[in-house]
């Protein structure tokens, strides 16, 4: 039986888009982004696969660093596509030793998803 555990959070940030079809994305403009990060594992001793305020810390540091951003001055992240915001919290976890399953992030008023999965 496979076990999974998520967790969802939602940041509000500005990106600009200059490689794109539509001009509109030329222009600084925000969205409200929404990722479900699932983390695959055993339910250890205490019944848990992770202690949900490690993952709770975890979101608190990738808010800090997204929520209320410009994010083509997160030059780590490249241009910041749905992708590359996707990309960059993926790798973000992973160099936290979780072991992430998935990670979607939306842009719910665009009805757009981009999801990675093991």
């Amino acid at each position: 039986m496979k076990k999974y555990l998520t967790k969802t959070f939602t940041f509000e940030a500005a990106h600009s888009l200059a490689k794109t079809n539509d001009p509109k994305n030329n222009i600084i403009h925000g969205h409200s982004f929404h990722v479900e990060i699932m983390l695959k594992g055993k339910v250890n001793k205490n019944g848990m696969i992770l202690d949900l305020t490690e993952l709770n810390k975890l979101v608190v540091k990738l808010k800090e660093k997204l929520d209320h951003a410009y994010l083509n001055e997160i030059y780590s992240m490249g241009l910041p596509t749905l992708e590359n915001i996707g990309y960059y919290i993926w790798k973000f976890i992973i160099k936290k030793n979780y072991n992430l399953h998935r990670l979607q992030i939306s842009r719910k008023t665009c009805n757009e998803s981009f999801i990675i999965e093991l």
